[in-house]
């Protein structure tokens, strides 16, 4: 992008994507989530960027319509927890047989410790068969786990994606990475789940790799 950015004549020579959306990025920090949403902007490329001469567009040119909406729900999403340290994390992969392209997407908040006081978890499908806009969580029960759930026989009556989910988010607390990282096992569906009779079973059994993958990601970003 920096080539095109610079050819647009608003930043010096011009700054590649990442550059820019690190410019979003400090830009965003001392503000209310209502500041941020009354940044001035402009038409652009069939969406919204910063207004030519503001602070932010002095870094950041492109759309930012997606930035914005992610940020309001992340603000409505938001939770009060006592923490030092934060991170995020993403891994992805590629369902071959489907074919489908699986986001990963894991936060983390640390104490002082380095133990784990909150964890959030979703999973982005694209293409989903069901509504393309929506992460596994929001599906909710659209998602249709519950069925294939209760028939393994591991949960009484089953549960949905989103509720063990939940679970594994909830298991984490209290626990350091190493604690995590170290949980136990097994091979399940091509990936790896939580060892039948652990107390990470009684809630949560589907494959969890992805999961410890982007977890681990979170923790290092943890600043």
């Amino acid at each position: 992008m920096k080539g095109a950015s610079a050819a647009a004549g608003q930043i010096k020579d011009g700054a590649e994507w990442d550059a820019q959306a690190k410019a979003f990025e400090e830009w965003a920090k001392g503000k209310t989530l209502d500041e941020i949403a009354k940044v001035d902007t402009m038409d652009y490329h069939g969406g919204k960027a910063p207004k030519t001469g503001t602070d932010l567009a002095a870094g950041c040119t492109i759309v930012i319509d997606d930035f914005l909406a992610a940020i309001d729900e992340a603000g409505k999403n938001a939770v009060e927890v006592e923490a030092d340290k934060i991170g995020a994390g993403e891994t992805i992969t590629w369902d071959t047989e489907k074919p489908q392209k699986n986001s990963t997407f894991v936060s983390v908040a640390l104490d002082a410790d380095g133990k784990v006081v909150w964890t959030s978890v979703d999973v982005s499908q694209n293409p989903n068969g069901k509504d393309e806009t929506k992460s596994k969580k929001e599906l909710g029960s659209e998602y249709g786990m519950k069925g294939a759930s209760a028939a393994a026989g591991q949960i009484k009556d089953g549960a949905e994606w989103d509720a063990q989910a939940k679970a594994f988010e909830e298991w984490t607390k209290g626990k350091t990475a190493e604690e995590v990282a170290g949980v136990e096992l097994m091979d399940y569906h091509g990936g790896k789940a939580a060892k039948t009779g652990s107390d990470l079973a009684a809630g949560c059994t589907m494959v969890i790799t992805d999961f410890l993958s982007a977890f681990d990601e979170a923790v290092k970003a943890a600043q």
